[in-house]
């Protein structure tokens, strides 16, 4: 299943890291179920705000991101971060931690990344889910709706009604493909007006069966972490911000 990316309306203007504390925070909680060290995947990494507040400054990290500086001190890879979560030389099962701040919806990238891990350890995701002014309008994607099992009925509440029910079947669809069960979940909120509703959530997930991790599967998930696949950096008439 692959989620269509819709243009962004200038209504709906790019702001990195818009509620800083917040964001951190649900972030620091994640870091914390997993020891203080995960291997964090960073698919919007942006000009590493959450890197500095949240994640300390780690080099357990990869960051994604269409625009990169070339003195920025974290380990990147400029590139559509959809890209590279299909290409077949990443493993993804050598991170911890996916951060999916997207500027509008993170379920495209959530349902990638659930459609190739199947993790024997515990899995956390950060989700920043700014559809409400979409889901206000009834223009939430067709792909989306599709994914969660509605149609786009003209005239209707039904996409504002149900943002809530929309994105918690989404995620759930995205953990049961990886075999997951939340465990716990935190969330935030930024208000701008009833509509403008930035939600901010952070999951902590474990395999169904059981987590299973074994030493040598350690070792394995270390030496892939080490392991960056190339992948093509995007010509500059394609670069646009991230998240």
């Amino acid at each position: 299943m692959r989620l269509r990316v819709t243009r962004r309306a200038a209504h709906d203007a790019k702001v990195h890291n818009s509620a800083p504390k917040a964001k951190a925070e649900i972030r620091r909680w994640l870091v914390e179920q997993f020891g203080g060290s995960p291997r964090i995947l960073d698919c919007f990494a942006g000009p590493g705000g959450m890197w500095r507040l949240a994640y300390g400054e780690t080099d357990r990290y990869l960051g994604l991101d269409r625009e990169t500086a070339a003195d920025d001190p974290r380990r990147l890879i400029r590139c559509d971060s959809r890209r590279y979560l299909r290409h077949r030389a990443a493993d993804l099962s050598a991170f911890d931690i996916f951060d999916l701040d997207a500027y509008s919806s993170p379920y495209e990238h959530l349902a990638l990344i659930c459609s190739r891990i199947r993790p024997t350890r515990r899995v956390g995701f950060v989700l920043t889910d700014g559809l409400g002014f979409n889901a206000a309008m009834n223009s939430l994607d067709g792909a989306l709706l599709a994914y969660v099992g509605l149609e786009r009925q003209r005239g209707a509440r039904t996409q504002h009604e149900l943002r809530e029910r929309i994105a918690e079947i989404a995620i759930r669809r995205s953990l049961d493909a990886a075999g997951l069960r939340l465990v716990e979940a935190r969330r935030a909120e930024k208000r701008k007006n009833p509509v403008m509703i930035m939600r901010y959530t952070a999951l902590l997930c474990e395999p169904t069966g059981g987590v299973q991790a074994t030493r040598s599967g350690s070792r394995g998930a270390a030496r892939a972490a080490r392991a960056v696949p190339p992948v093509e950096v995007l010509p500059a008439s394609e670069r646009a911000g991230a998240g």
